[in-house]
């Protein structure tokens, strides 16, 4: 804790956050204080602060001091002080923010231009590096994972009971890398995966979908990842952890793994909703059964109310493959674009040209390797089917799997993103190495605000934040069926 405008309280603070006093000598020194400040018989009142342990305990205090130092004196530390000083108000908020109204948020970006970083990544000191070069290149966004796809968390839940299937590896303070985007002049977003759990999987198997002759489904056996997304106390406990978060000072939340299970025997999964509507209609026979769609609708929707709350953006990531929302998409994932963007700010297709299969019907010739076409088709039939109030904003590839990553590579991404009428793009790379990447972003952006001729690019010279509208002779594409896809997935990416 850390006591502003008050000596005493000064004195508090500094007990609190020694380094070598023990517990029996912290409170038998407090003993003394308090019989001090009942002598003095303080009569001016104070508006006291109580700034969370975010702010106040630097890096190179440990997760053991910190537990000595917040967990077994704070709330004797708070009656105490209630007793001896009167006050206005306090506010305790264990891992992020004191007062409400402290916080301050920043405005999404015109036109997005985003990284995406490893929650390993902003503990090192190459960080601050990164956010330096990725300004000065023209970056404005920065996404950083708060809970992976592992399962655990990225900050101290301890203090946090509500949280009953939720593991922890708390590496980060959310406030304090926000704190340190906000300083470069950037967006920060907290990336939160919802539905692929491995820990909890394997640890709460109740959690997870059941197999329809008896016990837990997986998508490979022996190998729990995915828990149920209609099932309520799994919905409850990632809703937990969401406001957690949304008390922090961070811009916007972004959902991944929005969806349910793609791979596996998935005629074998039973989900919790499923059960639920058996039920129903045996009782009403009118009832309507719902599909996967309602459930990841209903949710986002939940979602939504939980991060108004605390005047933070929302974000989904979807497939890429669901911008076709063809029926077969639609009816295994769960993401339906028109159903969940009237409840989301942005949309993130997640369009990388590496993942799709060789053999994938798409009308043009070696769109892997020169991805123009297909990113900019995906973006097109994304935005027809998006609510007018959320922004289409796609995760483009940062990486070499499959392709060769170029600078014309990347141009042809951010050609597409903007021909398309996109609002931004964030790029991925599952290493946080963007070295190469931010000299071809730097020399984009410098070209859109010169308006130059980029090896047969042509840039319309506008500002940066504004996003550019570039008159071009479209090449059509010709629209054909497009038959069942085969999305090759590696470690780079959902």
């Amino acid at each position: 804790m850390l006591l502003k405008d008050d000596l005493c309280i000064g004195c508090v603070y500094s007990l609190l956050n020694s380094r070598v006093i023990s517990k029996k000598i912290f409170f038998t020194i407090l003993l003394f204080f308090v019989l001090f400040m009942f002598s003095c018989k303080k009569e001016q009142k104070k508006d006291i602060v109580i700034i969370s342990e975010t702010f106040l305990l630097e890096d190179e205090i440990d997760d053991v001091e910190m537990e000595e130092i917040v967990e077994a004196e704070e709330e004797i530390v708070e009656e105490i002080i209630k007793e001896i000083i009167p006050f206005k108000e306090i506010v305790v908020l264990n891992e992020f923010i004191t007062e409400p109204n402290n916080i301050k948020r920043k405005p999404p970006p015109k036109f997005m231009q985003g990284l995406y970083v490893t929650a390993y990544k902003t503990r090192r000191s190459s960080f601050d590096t990164l956010l330096e070069e990725a300004k000065n290149s023209g970056i404005n966004t920065i996404v950083f994972d708060v809970k992976e796809m592992q399962g655990f968390v990225y900050f101290s839940i301890d203090n946090y009971t509500q949280l009953k299937y939720t593991y922890s590896e708390p590496i980060l303070r959310i406030n304090n890398i926000v704190e340190k985007i906000h300083a470069h002049g950037l967006y920060a977003v907290a990336r939160i995966v919802q539905f692929y759990n491995i820990e909890t999987a394997a640890n709460h198997p109740e959690l997870q979908p059941t197999h329809k002759e008896g016990g837990y489904w997986n998508e490979k056996e022996d190998h729990p990842a995915w828990l149920d997304p209609s099932h309520p106390q799994v919905q409850a406990e990632i809703l937990q952890i969401i406001d957690i978060v949304a008390t922090s000072n961070v811009d916007e939340i972004q959902l991944d793994y929005v969806r349910f299970p793609t791979e596996g025997r998935l005629s074998n999964a039973v989900f919790y909703f499923q059960g639920e509507d058996e039920q129903k209609i045996i009782d009403d026979e009118d009832y309507q059964k719902r599909e996967k769609r309602d459930i990841i609708r209903d949710y986002v929707r939940d979602v939504r109310e939980v991060v108004d709350r605390h005047k933070v953006k929302l974000s989904a990531d979807i497939f890429a493959i669901v911008a076709w929302q063809r029926s077969a998409d639609i009816r295994n994932t769960g993401q339906d674009i028109a159903y969940i963007s009237p409840h989301l700010h942005n949309l993130h297709p997640m369009i990388y040209s590496s993942h799709f299969s060789s053999d994938f019907h798409f009308p043009v010739e070696d769109f892997i390797k020169k991805p123009y076409h297909i990113v900019k088709y995906c973006l097109e039939q994304s935005i027809k089917y998006t609510d007018k109030d959320c922004r289409v904003i796609p995760y483009l590839q940062a990486f070499g799997w499959r392709v060769d990553y170029t600078r014309e590579y990347v141009f042809d991404q951010l050609k597409a993103t903007i021909d398309s009428g996109s609002k931004g793009y964030i790029f991925w790379n599952a290493n946080s190495n963007y070295d190469k990447t931010l000299e071809w972003v730097k020399e984009w952006n410098l070209a859109r605000k010169d308006g130059v001729i980029l090896d047969g690019y042509y840039i319309e010279g506008e500002e940066v934040e504004e996003g550019v509208e570039i008159e071009v002779l479209e090449e059509e594409i010709i629209e054909g069926e497009i038959e069942e896809e085969i999305l090759e997935e590696d470690i780079e990416g959902n």
